[in-house]
């Protein structure tokens, strides 16, 4: 019987796996447009290239993510194969699912792969995004929690405490958990035993915090400022959630606070966010609750069945233990306003959960230690665990060795673009930036050069060409800005770049003398801006009206982002950009600063004060 229960689970494995890369390589042909990976490569270009100059851009997100997705990016001789990479990583999670379940269950293979079915039938996550890796390292996690489950002692706390500190320099969400995990253990296993529970305490408080202590290091150093986690990533989720919004929106944070409050300082929003709350704490209770109702009724029945595994399961720690888990991700992220995709990683341990309903008319007890399904459960997490700990230490030399440069040199950006450049002299995107670099400082010829060797470098990259054809406008030549079309199928739905083609293509207009067409440009690119950046989403009820007003009351920093683009031009195309930008009804404080400085260059000090 166990072997014909070992074949049987292995042939469900092989089967699973299979089913799953042929289903993830189908639907890669079929939407090729649906991957969005490279969206934190940038991000970790500056760290792993050393540009200190561009720090502050780099806390805002995690340093893993960002290392990870700048080494999986298209900045390469030989670009990636997406659908290569995609079937892997479905393989991974489903891996993965076979590990956690072969641990909770004599079973495991048909608890696996009826798991897998659900989660590929109905919990679909079709976008490869950067955080695709943050799903196998809350499974990860998962799996090294059960297995500690079956037989706690401090070795296995230390290596959970491992993944979850892992985890935390990708994405921040398990932040709370082991401490969390630690209290739940204390009142239920160890309330009369707390001397024998110590070192596993200790552990489970302390070990995932020490994974963050180089990128708290690495922040204060080159800003004196603590950041634990992402700078600024979830403050408008904050924010809203205080307001008592039920899903996210998109928008200037700024416009939402009613008090003096630095948006740019975490601490200081959670302050504002926190008396909030305290001042409307129904409005904030009743909104919570509309969360859970949001997250839960994607797949109620998913839900419901999870909770009947629980109950059958309940006297086993490992069951509760990964119930904890699902309930404390669900609940953390209702305290801020939520999206779908913020519930991805939980559904694979909702699916384990519901799937172990029917297996406990077959067994109810644990699979045996010496059992060859346990034993490859236990050498997958433990492979898995050492190849993360291994990337986690190859992040963390990079933010000492960012650090040190930092303290050599923090300011001149080009000198570090140079010194980047003689050890990558073919990088595109260091080539790039560069370029954006010395546009900023008026270099066009420079810029010119260093666009024109990227542009060649990339050819099928949107990006590049049009910030060459912009430069070239800047030149003198602002027909070619307005002749731009992205290459076929690169990209030309990309929101950003068509925002960033339109605004172009009002200056290159404006350089031509053609006010009429390049107010036009505007308006068509301020219309994109404003749907993809001042939304709000779920149903309009009267907190959204008001939170969609005041967000529409902010250009949500549309100005400032045609100046820059704009770049370094005459005072008259300057001043005819601020006049185009007026007459769309935009009344930013930036559009009179800006007014103000170029009256106060030509003499007229009195027009300069009124603006």
């Amino acid at each position: 019987m166990k072997r014909l229960r070992l074949a049987a689970g292995a042939a469900c494995l092989v089967l699973s796996l299979g089913w799953t890369a042929a289903a993830a390589v189908r639907f890669i042909g079929e939407k090729p447009g649906g991957l969005i990976f490279a969206g934190y490569s940038s991000l970790g270009e500056i760290l792993g290239h050393r540009i200190v100059a561009r720090a502050a851009m780099a806390s805002y997100r995690m340093p893993l993510a960002t290392l990870v997705s700048a080494k999986l990016d298209y900045h390469r001789r030989a670009p990636i194969r997406y659908d290569a990479f995609f079937a892997g990583d479905r393989m991974l999670i489903v891996l993965l699912i076979f590990a956690l379940a072969w641990l909770l269950h004599p079973y495991g293979g048909l608890i696996a792969s009826l798991a897998a079915a659900v989660l590929w039938s109905f919990v679909r996550e079709p976008d490869l995004t950067p955080d695709a890796g943050y799903y196998l390292l809350v499974l990860l996690s998962a799996g090294l929690l059960i297995w500690r489950a079956r037989a706690p002692s401090a070795l296995r706390s230390l290596l959970f405490a491992a993944a979850v500190g892992a985890s935390l320099l990708w994405r921040s969400p398990l932040a709370f958990f082991a401490p969390a995990l630690a209290l739940y253990e204390w009142a239920t296993e160890h309330r009369r035993a707390l001397k024998a529970y110590r070192d596993q305490l200790l552990i489970l408080c302390l070990v995932p915090y020490l994974f963050l202590l180089p990128w708290i290091a690495m922040n204060w150093t080159v800003q004196r400022q603590l950041f634990m986690f992402e700078h600024r990533a979830a403050s408008l989720n904050i924010v809203t959630g205080a307001l008592g919004l039920v899903q996210d929106a998109e928008g200037d944070v700024a416009a939402l606070i009613d008090e003096p409050v630095d948006a740019d300082k975490d601490a200081a929003v959670m302050s504002w966010a926190i008396r909030e709350v305290m001042r409307h704490p129904l409005r904030f209770a009743r909104a919570y609750v509309l969360r859970l109702k949001y997250a839960l009724g994607f797949h109620p029945l998913l839900a419901l069945l999870a909770a009947g595994g629980l109950w059958v399961f309940r006297s086993r720690r490992e069951y509760r233990e990964l119930a904890l888990l699902a309930a404390y991700f669900i609940g953390l992220h209702c305290f801020m306003t939520v999206e779908e995709r913020y519930f991805f990683p939980v559904w694979p341990l909702m699916a384990l959960l519901a799937c172990s309903l029917p297996a406990g008319l077959l067994a109810r007890g644990a699979p045996r230690d010496d059992a060859p399904e346990v034993r490859f459960s236990s050498a997958v997490l433990k492979g898995a665990l050492a190849f993360v700990v291994a990337l986690c230490l190859f992040t963390h030399w990079t933010l000492f060795s960012f650090m040190r440069r930092a303290r050599q040199d923090r300011t001149i950006a080009e000198e570090q673009f140079n010194d980047a450049l003689r050890l990558n002299p073919d990088d595109a995107w260091l080539l790039g930036e560069r370029g954006k670099d010395r546009l900023a400082q008026g270099d066009l010829a420079g810029a010119a050069e260093d666009l024109s060797r990227a542009a060649a470098r990339e050819p099928g990259n949107p990006p590049a060409l049009l910030q060459l054809a912009r430069v070239e406008a800047l030149m003198g030549k602002p027909g070619r800005m307005l002749a731009w079309k992205p290459p076929p199928g690169s990209g030309s739905d990309d929101p950003e770049l068509l925002i960033d083609a339109g605004i172009l293509k009002a200056c290159a207009e404006l350089q031509a003398g053609r006010k009429t067409a390049a107010l036009e440009r505007l308006r068509e690119a301020y219309g994109l801006f404003e749907a993809r950046n001042v939304v709000v989403r779920g149903p309009q009820g009267a907190v959204e009206k008001e939170v969609l007003a005041k967000l529409r009351s902010s250009d949500a920093g549309f100005v400032e982002h045609c100046r820059q683009l704009q770049g370094p031009r005459p005072a008259a195309e300057t001043r005819a950009l601020s006049e185009a930008l007026t007459a769309l009804g935009l009344n930013s404080s930036e559009i009179w600063l800006e007014v103000a400085r170029l009256e106060f260059q030509a003499g007229r000090r009195g027009e300069a004060l009124k603006a």
